[in-house]
């Protein structure tokens, strides 16, 4: 599913209530989801800072401007997730959240290891925002057993 759909389906979708068995301990009167906007169109410097000084076995840095592979093992690959064609398989689009979360998805990255890969160290990806007031984030999976695969 691609943006326009994950768009459509969002607008489709009824704003959950307190009668809805997941919403029911969540009032959401008065809150407008349509009111914010990406905080990444407001383009700064990024810090570089680093989370964790570990060993890796690829990293790879997401900002507004793209994505930079510092460097993958063989046979993985880090894809824009924008449009990817799996957006729609790795969000999901069924509920009023989950699609506006897949229709206005900015600068994700999708980590591809094919199936039979194991690894020795975890995969570190930096995701930085440099909006202002935005605190920069950081992820990394780190695992004392060797990453299996996804696919």
């Amino acid at each position: 599913m691609n943006k326009a759909a994950a768009l459509k389906q969002y607008e489709s979708l009824p704003f959950p209530t307190t009668a809805d068995e997941h919403w029911r301990f969540t009032d959401l009167a008065g809150f407008d989801p349509d009111a914010f906007v990406s905080n990444g169109r407001v383009l700064g410097q990024a810090q570089d800072v680093s989370m964790l000084d570990i060993q890796t076995a690829g990293v790879a840095r997401v900002t507004e401007a793209g994505i930079e592979i510092e460097r993958a093992p063989d046979g993985i690959t880090f894809e824009p997730l924008a449009d990817h064609p799996r957006l729609g398989e790795l969000v999901g689009t069924n509920e009023k959240f989950a699609a506006h979360n897949a229709a206005v998805w900015e600068h994700g990255l999708l980590v591809v290891v094919p199936k039979g890969v194991e690894l020795e160290q975890p995969l570190y990806v930096r995701i930085a925002n440099s909006a202002e007031a935005a605190p920069s984030s950081g992820a990394c999976s780190s695992s004392p057993s060797p990453a299996h695969a996804s696919r």
